[in-house]
């Protein structure tokens, strides 16, 4: 190919944003970006603190969309050529904007999401038409756009009260993006952010004929995104003039358990950045210091482990990675967040000094989590089994972080939830069965069956002829089963599991069974179990209002907890040992009938 003079070619702005519109908006999959900067627009007026009201209006049959708000109205003067008049001006010529140099004396913002001058001109360029209508000094405007290059405009008096100041409606073309729809609940998400921001925003969001008026707190915005099995926030702020921030953390401990950090600039979501690598390395940095002064085992990633964060950041001149502000360039400015006491780690350092206790729950959840991964290890099934060594993760349990302490065997997610609500993270360990237990105990169970194999490796004591009751891990295994027929058989099974191939634990009294009960009542919101039926008698005799008990999922944490974990109110039955049914419970791993009356009579070997 012939390369000289002749084949260096010059675009025109809106040629090159048609031939490489990717670079302006992003994702060209479908036309979301361009309703999304017509919205910056209008949120920034309610940034602003002129716009009150916002409009936006979706028509899925001609693929167009309008937003309108009740803020200060795009500036116009047709006195002015049709080139230079500011609405023809912003969309038509790149890098036109009231937004540059904010924050001093010549600038109509100060803190907004708008910032390159580059929004108006995408949707001109990548739209078959656009129109924007005005109502400002007692003035009416209209001006039209289409991708020809027609553009028009038509003003006239108005001195009636004005429906709204300004309205931009686009109608993408198809051209530029592989679909015009838009991302409704993308929209949805940002105008929530909004309305979560500024509790007194009006906002309508209509879809074709269907109206929605958007609201809602942060709160409902946090849990909505991040935070639904959250219960403890914390909540710092900072300020320095006219920025602000506000982060709010917490720790969920179930799955799953990596991060999630829902960030917001400006009343734009950003997932990404300088922003939040600072943050987290403030987080790491100040619990690595707290673990080492409580003499924690820590590792500084262990502060990530089930991280729910929320950060809410208004800063004066973000600075973008692109247009899409997908992502927070590393020449921000962020200190606000590294200013001294009122930075985030200043906040962090003074909400936990008035708050020891929490801090120290927070560091026993992360000596847990330390302590878990100590059984991701290689297990013995036993040399009596013939079987080689195996590596296995034990993802379900919840360790305690003292040496010691009770290991809670518990069937279902529901159980395994509310007892981890409701336990003590220092004495309570908790392992959910959420797999199939078989039904007859065989010894290719114990390193086939990953529910068998758990329990194996939980207790750390080995199996068989090897099976050392003094490293057992705990002071008490306990099995929490419901008491019903199911959870029966469940429990039955387990203790034939214990019985078979780890005697020692049963024989030095370490295995119980926790009693659940069928019934129970409140006194002053007090529950009460009831274990006999002679308990039962006396409280029908006494008109109690009797509850009813499925299972221990139907228990809430507060009420498992006297049920499963309180020492006064609990009632566990210890294992006994006994030489003489020793053959009986052995032929339970063959005889499905003899485990059955077994069932039936409730343990009693």
């Amino acid at each position: 190919m012939k390369y000289d003079v002749s084949s260096i070619v010059e675009m025109s702005e809106l040629d090159h944003l048609r031939h490489n519109s990717g670079m302006y908006v992003g994702d060209s999959e479908t036309a979301t970006r361009l309703l999304e900067e017509v919205l910056d627009n209008a949120l920034d007026e309610v940034q602003a603190n002129h716009a009150t009201i916002i409009g936006v209006f979706v028509d899925t049959k001609k693929s167009e969309f309008a937003v309108l708000d009740n803020g200060r109205g795009f500036p116009f003067d047709q006195k002015l050529p049709l080139e230079q008049d500011p609405p023809v001006l912003a969309c038509t010529k790149l890098f036109t904007s009231g937004k540059f140099n904010k924050g001093d004396d010549k600038s109509a913002y100060g803190i907004a999401v708008g910032l390159h001058g580059i929004g108006l001109v995408c949707c001109f360029a990548l739209s078959e038409y656009m129109k924007i209508e005005v109502y400002r000094n007692e003035k009416h405007a209209q001006y039209s756009f289409t991708h020809a290059g027609e553009i028009t405009r038509d003003q006239e008096k108005w001195k009636d009260k004005n429906p709204y100041s300004t309205r931009i409606l686009v109608k993408p073309s198809k051209k530029y993006f592989a679909s015009t729809n838009i991302d409704l609940k993308k929209i949805e998400r940002r105008l929530k952010i909004a309305v979560a921001n500024y509790p007194n925003l009006k906002v309508a969001f209509r879809i074709d004929e269907t109206n929605q008026v958007i609201d809602g707190t942060e709160k409902d915005l946090i849990l909505d995104v991040i935070g639904k099995n959250v219960n403890k926030w914390i909540t710092l702020k900072g300020k320095k003039s006219p920025e602000t921030y506000k982060i709010q953390l917490a720790w969920d401990d179930f799955p799953p358990t990596t991060p999630k950090h829902f960030s917001t600039i400006n009343l734009c979501e950003v997932p990404e950045g300088a922003h939040l690598i600072l943050i987290t390395k403030i987080i790491r940095e100040f619990f690595q210091d707290a673990a080492k002064k409580a003499k924690v085992i820590f590792q500084p990633n262990d502060a990530l482990v089930g991280l729910r964060a929320y950060t809410n950041l208004k800063l004066l001149k973000p600075a973008f990675a692109e247009q899409v502000k997908h992502r927070l360039s590393s020449n921000s400015d962020l200190t606000i967040l590294t200013q001294d006491e009122k930075g985030f780690r200043g906040q962090l350092e003074a909400y936990f000094l008035k708050h020891p206790a929490l801090l120290e729950e927070t560091l026993n959840r992360f000596a847990l989590y330390r302590a878990s991964l100590t059984n991701k290890k290689l297990a013995s099934i036993g040399a009596n089994t013939g079987t080689k060594r195996v590596m296995t993760t034990l993802t379900k349990l919840h360790d305690c972080t003292q040496l010691g302490g009770e290991l809670l065997i518990c069937e279902g997610d529901s159980a395994g939830g509310s007892l981890m609500k409701c336990r003590d993270a220092k004495r309570h360990a908790v392992l959910g069965l959420r797999g199939v237990v078989p039904n007859a105990i065989t010894n290719k169970n114990f390193h086939t069956n990953k529910e068998l194999k758990d329990i194996i490796i939980a207790c750390g004591c080995g199996v068989g002829d090897q099976c050392d009751v003094t490293k057992l891990r705990y002071d008490k295994v306990i099995i929490a089963a419901d008491a019903d027929p199911a959870g029966n058989h469940i429990t039955t099974l387990l203790i034939v599991l214990f019985a078979s191939i780890m005697a020692p634990v049963i024989k030095a009294g370490r295995l119980y069974v926790c009693d659940s009960p069928l019934y129970a009542y409140r006194d002053k919101k007090k529950l009460i179990p009831i274990w006999s039926e002679e308990e039962l008698t006396t409280a029908r005799d006494a008109n109690r209002k009797l509850l009813r008990f499925k299972g221990l999922g139907e228990f809430d944490a507060a009420d498992l907890k006297v049920v499963a974990m309180d020492r006064d109110t609990r009632k566990i039955i210890q294992l006994q040992w006994s030489e003489e049914h020793k053959d009986s419970i052995f032929r339970l791993l063959s005889s499905p009938s003899d485990r059955r009356d077994l069932v039936l009579n409730k343990w009693k070997l």
